[in-house]
């Protein structure tokens, strides 16, 4: 079974990462993937999450640590 949500008026990483950890937090689900307006799909890491609300690295980072297996 599959849910998805569209997140209308997040237009940044950081922000839909927020509302996964968020989700996580309430009810102990990640996403299976999250994918950005340009289409990429990144899955969710907490401990890289934290590292880019800190701005230790940025979104190209993050996507390319995270980028989602079927797209490798």
């Amino acid at each position: 079974m599959k849910i998805v949500y569209t997140l209308k008026n997040v237009t940044d990483l950081e922000w839909a990462l927020t509302i996964a950890a968020e989700v996580k937090a309430e009810v102990g689900i990640t996403p299976d993937y999250i994918e950005t307006d340009r289409g990429e799909r990144v899955t969710y890491d907490r401990t890289d999450f934290k590292r880019l609300e800190k701005g230790d690295i940025g979104d190209s980072d993050y996507i390319d640590r995270h980028r989602f297996l079927a797209d490798k």
